[in-house]
């Protein structure tokens, strides 16, 4: 099983925090991504937020 890497951005829920590169800070967590595969939600000191997912990479480990 491969795992994913997404490139998101924050949208209006979160205005002092802008991700705009991957996912890497260990206090996001992405835990679900939507049917259309255009949003993922993360998690970031217990909000969540939705993001929108700009490009998105699988590899195998």
């Amino acid at each position: 099983m491969g795992a994913a890497l997404w490139s998101v951005f924050d949208e209006i829920r979160a205005p002092n925090i802008v991700i705009s590169s991957a996912i890497e800070e260990p206090l996001l967590t992405v835990y679900g991504i939507s049917e259309d595969n255009l949003r993922c939600y993360f998690t970031s000191s217990k909000e969540v937020f939705l993001g929108k997912i700009l490009r998105q990479q699988t590899w195998d480990n």
